[in-house]
Order: structure tokens, then C-alpha cells, then sequence
């Protein structure tokens, strides 16, 4: 009667997590960011140095690619193409193919907002600072 009891309790905890899932594959979800976003930037290496931003972004996964416009900026409109692994997100807008100013950020849960850092090329003062958004 014990067996009996202890395998039927095995077979309903590996039911349970077969049902729910295991902590681990819940931790590579990617959040959905597709759709159209506004943010602003603010550069921390020269004063009085912000704007804001429009992207929309299209997703594939974990791959993002998508448009965004800058304002002011020293590259005002590219082309974005990134990865989100979990709740991390890196893209880089590129402009005639020559200059690239690299973003990465964090998610937040929902996929709602974002937050992160950027860097620009020597062409745009070797910038860099910090920027935020949310899912319009």
C-alpha cells in the first residue's frame, strides 16, 4: 500500500510541474515589445544634452528590428536590429550603414517600459548616457 501511495504521489508532482513548468523556463520568456514606443535620452558625458525618441520596433523571438527617430540627435532616423535575451535587450540604430549608436537596457516585467544605457561613435562625440521608454 506504501508503493502505491509514493507512486501516485510521483506521478501527480510530475503532472503538476508538467502543467505549471519548471522556474527556469518561465526565466526565458522573452517579452513581446512589439508596436510603437516613445522614450527620451539624456547624455551623462555632455551637459544639457537630451531629447527623445520614437521607435517601432518588430519582433521575431528574440530578435528585434524595426525603425527609430531620434530628436535632437547627431544620427536623427535609422534602422534597428537587436536581441532580448529574458528581460535584457540590446539594439543598435544604424544610419547609411556607417554610423551605429548601441543601446541595451532592461525590460520591465509586462514589457510595458524599458531603461537603459547608450553609446555613440567618435562621428557623434563618442556620446554616451542613459534613456527610457514605454509601449505607446
Amino acid at each position: 500500500m506504501k508503493r502505491y501511495g509514493i507512486a501516485t504521489a510521483v506521478t501527480a508532482l510530475v503532472a503538476a510541474l508538467t502543467l505549471t513548468g519548471s522556474p527556469s523556463s518561465a526565466a526565458r520568456t522573452v517579452p513581446s515589445i512589439a508596436g510603437t514606443w516613445h522614450g527620451t535620452y539624456s547624455s551623462t558625458r555632455f551637459n544639457n544634452t537630451a531629447g527623445h525618441w520614437t521607435a517601432h520596433f518588430h519582433q521575431n523571438g528574440s530578435h528585434v528590428t524595426g525603425t527609430i527617430t531620434i530628436n535632437p540627435g547627431c544620427i536623427t532616423q535609422g534602422s534597428i536590429n537587436g536581441t532580448i535575451s529574458g528581460s535584457s535587450i540590446s539594439f543598435g540604430q544604424v544610419h547609411n550603414g556607417s554610423r551605429t549608436i548601441s543601446f541595451a537596457g532592461t525590460i520591465t516585467a509586462g514589457g510595458t517600459r524599458m531603461h537603459g544605457t547608450y553609446h555613440s561613435p567618435a562621428l557623434c562625440g563618442s556620446d554616451h548616457g542613459t534613456w527610457r521608454g514605454h509601449h505607446a
